[in-house]
């Protein structure tokens, strides 16, 4: 569910490519290609609502898939493989210097996808910094993306809440798997999320986060609204959102925090090492491999240490580099500014 660099980019690309203009290729946009890009934007989001919620796309604010079975990946492969297949109809000769660029990104992104469900970081589902665990209680506190301004919009959610203990019962599974598999999260970091879990199970639903919305009713529901939607809240808090929670806390306390690995790196786990390279790709969307651009980075290290060396000799300074940012960061003459403005 995470929203990558690429979706947005792709994203602009529809846009623009919705634009029927001349350029100095001297053709026109091709209207096919962008009807194909906004088929695919709308596939895209109806298989990822949370994103299209984040993206200010309210028409599936009551969806809430299983991302957590074997059925959605394969849905995920064939969409995204059928999606690259039908890009291929188009004539890349034919088209306009911006449709290319559309094109070039959006084939990219495909092979990016498919790429990314052969790595098996799905018997990983969440961890202390991010999956939907943490997502629920940003959303449904009222303050996130999750719209609460309509009685349709609390109803939304209501039903969000239901499909999550779907998903909460479905990333145990996995979680299982992967401890099988050897494909484990580092203990460290369980430790870090067993209170998160547990800070959301409490025995007062009026207490819990998720009751936050009830307390800010938009002042136009009526009575009988505000009094159905709060026992509603009150009921899923209490049957579905703090079961779901419980489990998922007492899971990694009592079985999974045993089998945590004591290592830190994902180059630990099974295949981590192919798993850490794709990552490395797509966040940096070039071929070179970790080592060449962990030695790229100790170069440019080395090249700006270099250069605020010489700064330090070529006004006098004495003393070593050290010394020097203790000077520059310290002495009055060069913090010269003594208020905001």
């Amino acid at each position: 569910m995470k929203i990558k660099i690429f979706n947005l980019l792709i994203y602009l690309a529809v846009l623009s490519a919705c634009k029927p203009i001349n350029n100095h290729s001297g053709l026109v946009d091709n209207k096919d290609l962008a009807n194909f890009f906004e088929r695919y934007w709308d596939h895209h989001l109806r298989l990822n609502p949370l994103e299209a919620t984040q993206e200010g796309d309210y028409r599936f604010n009551a969806l809430l898939p299983n991302d957590q079975t074997v059925k959605f990946r394969d849905s995920l492969h064939q969409f995204y493989q059928s999606s690259l297949d039908s890009l291929s109809t188009f004539k890349y000769e034919d088209l306009n210097a911006n449709d290319k660029i559309s094109y070039d990104m959006f084939s990219y992104n495909m092979k990016m996808d498919l790429e990314g469900l052969k790595n098996n970081l799905w018997m990983i589902p969440f961890n202390q910094f991010w999956g939907l665990p943490i997502s629920m209680g940003q959303l449904g506190s009222g303050s996130g993306a999750q719209p609460f301004k309509t009685v349709a919009d609390y109803d939304n959610w209501l039903a969000r809440i239901k499909a999550f203990t779907n998903w909460s019962d479905s990333s145990i599974v996995n979680f299982k798997k992967g401890i099988s598999a050897g494909v484990i999260l580092p203990k460290a970091l369980v430790i870090k999320i067993i209170p998160q879990l547990n800070a959301l199970v409490v025995t007062d639903p009026e207490k819990s986060l998720f009751f936050t919305p009830v307390t800010k009713f938009p002042t136009s529901f009526s009575v009988a609204e505000k009094q159905r939607l709060t026992a509603a809240f009150k009921a899923s808090i209490s049957t579905e959102l703090v079961p779901a929670y419980a489990r998922l806390e007492s899971f990694l306390r009592t079985e999974y925090l045993q089998k945590a690995r004591l290592s830190s790196g994902i180059s630990a786990i099974p295949g981590g090492a192919a798993d850490y390279a794709f990552l490395v790709k797509s966040w940096t969307t070039i071929n070179e491999s970790p080592e060449e651009i962990y030695q790229t980075g100790l170069k440019e290290v080395s090249r700006i240490r270099h250069t605020m060396d010489s700064v330090r000799q070529s006004v006098g300074f004495k003393g070593d580099l050290k010394a020097f940012f203790e000077y520059m960061k310290n002495d009055p003459r060069f913090m010269p500014y003594k208020t905001p403005e």
